[in-house]
């Protein structure tokens, strides 16, 4: 399987199985987590809620 640019014709579910599958792609491609994060008119908003790094520490004590 090829995995290329930010496979916006993918849904959310079928990415989420992808990222579970093969973590590496969001190394490689660190948008593609999330189709709000990309494109031509990205939702800042709804991206930030899904990156561990912009999320209240004691969201993620462990760490991201």
């Amino acid at each position: 399987m090829v995995v290329s640019g930010t496979a916006s014709h993918v849904s959310q579910e079928d990415r989420d199985a992808l990222l579970s599958l093969c973590y590496e792609v969001k190394n490689i491609f660190p948008s593609s987590h999330n189709r709000n994060c990309f494109g031509a008119k990205p939702n800042g908003k709804k991206c930030a809620e899904t990156i561990c790094e912009l999320k209240d520490p004691s969201e993620h004590p462990g760490g991201c």
